[in-house]
This record gives structure tokens, sequence and C-alpha cells, in this order.
């Protein structure tokens, strides 16, 4: 069975057939600067990244 595709991969899809001319990379770059611009629609499924976790550190091994 296939995976689902994200609601990433579904917009890309989405700006891709809205931009016949356009090449797939750019159609990414496109897609990149509409959600960074929130133009995407179904954001709430999109989550950012946090940074990096936060957990034991690593004691010196002095």
């Amino acid at each position: 069975m296939a995976k689902k595709l994200s609601s990433w991969n579904l917009f890309v899809k989405k700006v891709y057939k809205e931009n016949p001319g356009k090449t797939f990379g750019q159609c990414l770059k496109i897609a990149s600067t509409l959600k960074n611009q929130g133009k995407m629609g179904n954001a709430k499924n999109m989550t950012k990244s946090k940074g990096k976790k936060k957990g034991k550190s690593r004691k010196s091994r002095r």
C-alpha cells in the first residue's frame, strides 16, 4: 500500500498544475515562498521545526 501524500506534497502538486509553463523545480520554489507567506491553505497540518531537541546532555569524559 502506498504512503499517503503529505499536505506539502499535495500543495506542490497544486502549484505545479496551476503553472503549466514552469518546471517542477521552479514550482517548488514558488510553493516554498507561498508557504512562508502563509498562503498554503491547510497550514494546521504543517508543523514548524522546533530546533534542537533538548535531552540529556553528555557529561565530559575526563
